[in-house]
């Protein structure tokens, strides 16, 4: 297992920061279109998605702050 100052988190967070905004973009660019009941079963899945991605960031961001629990929160 690597450490928590490096390892998986130092990617997790930067990527799942990512993920967030191209699922936020995708939403604001389906509000272009027309409404119909797709675009909302799309909307929810895509804000769903964004709040994983946020649990991710959040938690990668938390293992890498940690001292003591830092590998077993990256685990």
């Amino acid at each position: 297992m690597s450490s928590s100052t490096g390892g998986l988190s130092a990617h997790i967070l930067p990527t799942s920061a990512t993920m967030i905004g191209v699922c936020m973009t995708v939403m604001s660019i389906g509000h272009l279109g027309p409404r119909d009941d797709m675009r909302l079963l799309i909307d929810r899945m895509l804000a769903i998605d964004a709040l994983v991605f946020l649990a991710s960031a959040l938690l990668s961001f938390i293992s890498m702050r940690s001292r003591k629990s830092g590998v077993r929160l990256e685990a």
